[in-house]
C-alpha cells in the first residue's frame, strides 16, 4: 500500500489535497465505510481552507464538558439530544410547500455599462454521484467572453453545488482578467446568504465565507438573483458536463450546447428595446 494511503489520519486536513483544496477521494474511499464516504465527500470545501479544530456537538463552546469541567450527561440526555438533532436535520431538509404564483416571463438582462456579468448554475446527478458546474461570462453588449463547464466527483446536494459553482465562477472570472463583475445565479437561498439576509446553512458556511473573501480582489463586484429562465445558458452548460471527461473552457467561442440559449437572450433584449 502506498505510504500516502497507509499513514495515520489525525485531522480532517489529512483527507484534503493541499493544492486543489478538494477531498482525496481515493483515501476517503479506502478509510471509510460507503455511507460515511458519501457523507464526507458531500461536504463542500472552500478554496480558502480552514484550520483544524475539535468540536463537540450540543455544547456552548464546542468542548468536551465531561473532560474539561467534569460534567457528564446521562444516557437518556444524550439520547434525547440525538433525537432532537435528527428532528432538526429532517425539518431543514424538507422541501418547503409550494404556492401557486402567477407565471412571469423572466429574461436575462445586460450588466451595467463597463461591467461583465458572470452567470453560474449547478446541477446534481445523484445516481452518478456527480456535481456539475456551468459558468458563462458576457460583456455589457451581451457578447460571449468565456465559458466553463466542470465536473466534480462528489455527491454534493443542490445548495452545496450552487455554492461551489459560484466560488468556481469567481475564480474563473479572475483568471479571465475581468475587474468589474456582476455575479448572478438562480439559487435564492445562496443569494440571500451572500447578502446576509438569512442564516447561512452550516453545510455551505465555509464556502460562502470563501466567496465573500475571493471577490475582494475585483475592482467592483455585486451579486444578483435570477430565475431559471434568466439563467438558461449556464443551466444548459451544467447539464452538458455529463458529456465531458473533467472540465472544458471556451474563450470568445460559443459552445454548441448553448448557442440557441445565448441567441434567445440577446434577441429578447433587443426586441424589448
Amino acid at each position: 500500500m502506498p505510504e500516502r494511503l497507509s499513514r495515520q489520519i489525525l485531522w480532517v486536513s489529512d483527507l484534503i489535497d493541499e493544492d486543489s483544496k478538494e477531498w482525496k477521494r481515493e483515501l476517503v474511499n479506502l478509510r471509510f465505510l460507503p455511507q460515511d464516504t458519501d457523507a464526507i465527500l458531500g461536504i463542500p470545501l472552500s478554496v480558502i481552507g480552514a484550520r483544524n479544530r475539535v468540536v463537540w456537538a450540543e455544547t456552548k463552546n464546542g468542548r468536551n464538558e465531561a473532560r474539561h469541567s467534569g460534567k457528564q450527561r446521562s444516557g437518556l440526555a444524550v439520547s434525547r439530544s440525538s433525537l432532537r438533532l435528527l428532528e432538526q436535520f429532517q425539518i431543514a431538509n424538507e422541501h418547503p410547500a409550494t404556492t401557486a404564483v402567477q407565471n412571469q416571463l423572466v429574461k436575462w438582462t445586460l450588466p451595467p455599462s463597463g461591467c461583465y456579468k458572470v452567470n453560474v448554475d449547478g446541477a446534481v446527478f445523484s445516481k452518478r454521484k456527480l456535481a456539475a458546474m456551468g459558468v458563462v461570462i458576457r460583456d455589457e453588449e451581451g457578447q460571449l467572453i468565456a465559458t466553463l463547464c466542470r465536473k466534480l466527483y462528489t455527491p454534493l446536494g443542490p445548495l452545496e453545488t450552487e455554492a461551489k459553482t459560484m466560488e468556481v465562477g469567481i475564480m474563473f472570472a479572475r483568471e479571465v482578467g475581468i475587474r468589474d463583475v456582476l455575479f448572478e445565479g438562480d439559487s435564492l437561498v445562496l443569494n440571500n446568504a451572500i447578502h446576509g439576509l438569512n442564516k447561512i446553512d452550516p453545510s455551505v458556511q465555509n464556502v460562502v465565507k470563501g466567496i465573500l473573501q475571493s471577490v475582494q480582489g475585483f475592482r467592483t463586484f455585486a451579486f444578483s438573483h435570477t430565475k431559471r429562465q434568466g439563467n438558461a445558458p449556464a443551466h444548459a452548460l451544467a447539464q452538458h458536463v455529463v458529456n465531458v471527461e473533467d472540465f472544458l473552457v471556451w474563450l470568445e467561442e460559443c459552445p454548441g450546447c448553448i448557442v440557441r440559449a445565448c441567441m434567445q437572450d440577446v434577441r429578447s433584449i433587443y426586441n424589448h428595446e
